[in-house]
């Protein structure tokens, strides 16, 4: 929740109302394929022409030790949009699915929004 001036942020205006904007809400998980070694968003590419999926490990090895950016698994309904984007995730192997029919690599660099937004 985007509070009046939350604890630990310099408020530029005394009694700023808007302390955080859209960049500062949690973004969803979005599917990547392995398009020639480089992570490409799912949907760019028509149905029939996409890339190769990424395997579990090849998906996990994408995170630097900076943090968690990458994601194995599948999303939770009912809150998936028909570019496959969804907020509720599921951490799964392939064979332990609940939801999907298949477990994809998915991005979110921003889960829980911003530290502005976390407060």
């Amino acid at each position: 929740e985007c509070i009046r001036c939350a604890p630990g942020v310099i408020c530029d205006v005394e009694g700023m109302t808007n302390p955080c904007s859209y960049s500062d809400l949690p973004t969803p998980y979005e599917p990547i394929v392995n398009f020639n070694g480089m992570p490409t968003l799912e949907y760019e590419f028509p149905q029939g022409a996409r890339p190769p999926p990424y395997s579990m490990d090849e998906c996990l090895a994408l995170n630097s030790a900076l943090g968690t950016e990458y994601f194995y698994g599948e999303l939770v309904p009912p809150y998936i949009d028909i570019l496959g984007r969804g907020p509720h995730f599921r951490q799964t192997d392939p064979t332990s699915l609940r939801y999907q029919s298949e477990a994809k690599c998915y991005r979110n660099g921003q889960p829980h929004g911003s530290l502005v937004y976390q407060r």
